[in-house]
């Protein structure tokens, strides 16, 4: 089985998924336009290094 596949297969992948969008709609609604990018940037690697 390729990689991708067993990390797709993990319910702990699907939760953190889950929990970055939100995040990153929180990030959006609550924070000033400028602060808000950076913050997606940083939210969306940091769970990319979390996922795989």
């Amino acid at each position: 089985m390729s990689r991708l596949a067993e990390i797709v297969r993990r319910p702990r992948t699907w939760a953190l998924v889950g929990m970055l969008i939100l995040v990153n709609l929180l990030a959006v609604l609550l924070l000033p336009e400028e602060m808000s990018a950076y913050a997606i940037i940083v939210i969306s690697l940091t769970g990319a290094v979390l996922i795989g």
